[in-house]
């Protein structure tokens, strides 16, 4: 395949506006494309305190976290921002939410719940969040120096 255009602003566009790869041949496979589940990060932060970002819950996600937690810290922060949801077994299994499973016609199980979460006014919450306890919005200074207050707030509830 030869490449004749890049689109603005990805990797492969220069700064000059010319594309890095025109002219290039790429070789292309025949199959279908596998996409590969976001991976769980992790990083010590003071006091023995353990940051687990956890973008989704992807067959063996749990197996992750698990594995990042085994020198047992002392505390966890487990980022979920911009989780995109996923496996209701993997959340299962990392939060311990007890479930009940329904098995359906085609061989597949639906797991339900056998608690509920309520809110403050004891409305039901599952599925749908809540509200922050704790604001913490992040400036162009933070992201150009790196710093996360999210991170930065929790740090100090610890």
């Amino acid at each position: 395949m030869f490449i004749t255009s890049v689109l603005p602003g990805s990797p492969a566009a220069k700064a000059d506006g010319v594309p890095a790869f025109i002219g290039n041949t790429v070789e292309l496979k025949e199959g279908p494309i596998t996409p590969q589940p976001p991976a769980v990060t992790s990083k010590k932060l003071a006091d023995n305190v353990t940051y687990i970002r956890l973008p989704g819950f992807s067959e063996g996600a749990a197996d992750q976290v698990i594995a990042k937690l085994r020198d047992k810290p002392k505390a966890v922060l487990l980022d979920l921002r911009g989780n995109g949801g996923g496996s209701p077994r993997e959340v299962t299994r990392l939060l311990g939410a007890p479930s009940e499973a329904y098995l359906l016609d085609d061989g597949s199980a639906v797991l339900l719940p056998k608690v509920r979460h309520l809110g403050p006014a004891r409305e039901i919450i599952d599925t749908i969040g809540v509200p922050v306890d704790h604001y913490a919005p992040i400036t162009a200074l933070d992201l150009a120096t790196g710093r996360d207050p999210g991170v930065a707030k929790a740090l100090a509830l610890v």
